[in-house]
């Protein structure tokens, strides 16, 4: 949900959707044309490139094991910062 300065949501009707990329995805699959896909798909490989040249600054995310779930999800909530949750299978 995404929340203005008061906290109160900024589109009320969109409030349950995960994220706006979603909502639009969402557009797309179900009304999206090849052109429309060409465009998302031009637009990403720009955004790929802007990144592989660093023009584009990416950060990292933050990670946690498994076992440190609870406390991963109150970093993502409370920081906002990309969290991965990650599982150790090498032993």
């Amino acid at each position: 949900m995404h929340t203005g300065p008061d906290s109160r949501p900024v589109d009320p009707p969109f409030s349950r959707t995960i994220s706006y990329h979603e909502i639009a995805l969402g557009a797309l699959h179900n009304f999206g044309d090849a052109g429309d896909w060409k465009n998302l798909m031009d637009a990403g490989m720009k955004l790929m490139e802007a990144v592989s040249r660093q023009k584009l600054l990416v950060p990292a995310p933050v990670e946690f094991p498994f076992e440190q779930m609870l406390e991963a999800l109150a970093h993502s909530e409370q920081s906002k910062q990309k969290t991965v949750i990650y599982l150790d299978y090498s032993d």
